[in-house]
């Protein structure tokens, strides 16, 4: 047994060493709900990650700085770029194709969270934000891409680490310390978009062949067992 062990050592020494991507390490969030309340001015906006329910020995990660090797377990890891060639998701395809080969990878699943923004941070006259074309208003679909620190900020607020005054105080620091990286991203809008209009297709095609024709299971999945969950068979019980 020791053998084998020293044999698969060997092996990962010689693989090639993946050094770490540079950024720029911002976030791509969707908007989807606009709040203008009295006690209450925030957006919410979503974003991806991977979720991994068990742990694989091909998932391995190193620490930048000091290089400490771990496996991962039960984590979320938050998209934020297609592959490490590009930076945005331009097209559709580039959503499609990534969100594909990660679950394609048993025990990965590519999920969406939430996280909340003051609405002054969008106001270009307020929140100074760079960008070339600025939506007249918030809008449900389009994408904004938020810079690392305040993305962490906001999952703090989220994790209720910190109260909403404190939240939206340290927002203005961050606004009081020069220019927040917020801005609207025109090209990535367009491309979520019309991968949500393809899946909402997609899924009402499925829907249609499984009212029309029940036997063929198109809407049967697997529950954590692995045991097939037939929809028809849902259908009968719940008729009978």
């Amino acid at each position: 047994m020791r053998a084998g062990f020293d044999e698969q050592v060997a092996e990962l020494a010689q693989e090639p060493e993946v050094a770490p991507y540079p950024g720029p390490f911002t976030i791509p969030v969707l908007i989807d709900d606009v709040k203008q309340l009295r006690n209450f001015n925030m957006t919410r906006g979503s974003f991806f990650t991977i979720d991994a329910s068990g742990m694989g020995d091909d998932w391995v990660a190193i620490l930048r700085d000091q290089e400490i090797p771990f496996l991962v377990l039960g984590v979320s890891n938050v998209l934020h770029r297609p592959d490490l060639d590009n930076l945005l998701f331009n097209s559709p395809e580039s959503i499609d194709q990534l969100f594909s080969q990660i679950e394609s990878v048993e025990g990965l699943v590519v999920e969406s969270e939430y996280i909340w923004l003051p609405n002054f941070l969008f106001d270009p006259y307020i929140g100074g934000y760079s960008s070339q074309e600025k939506p007249v208003q918030l809008e449900r679909g389009a994408v904004w891409r938020i810079g690392f620190g305040l993305f962490q900020m906001a999952v703090t607020f989220l994790q209720e680490v910190i109260p909403a005054d404190t939240y939206e105080e340290r927002c203005w620091q961050l606004l009081r310390g020069g220019p927040v990286e917020v801005g609207y991203s025109h090209d990535e809008s367009l491309a979520f978009r019309s991968w949500s209009d393809a899946q909402f297709t997609e899924a009402k095609a499925h829907f249609l062949e499984q009212r029309d024709d029940p036997q063929r299971g198109v809407l049967d999945y697997q529950d954590e067992g692995g045991r097939v969950i037939s929809q028809s068979a849902i259908r009968s019980d719940r008729d009978g």
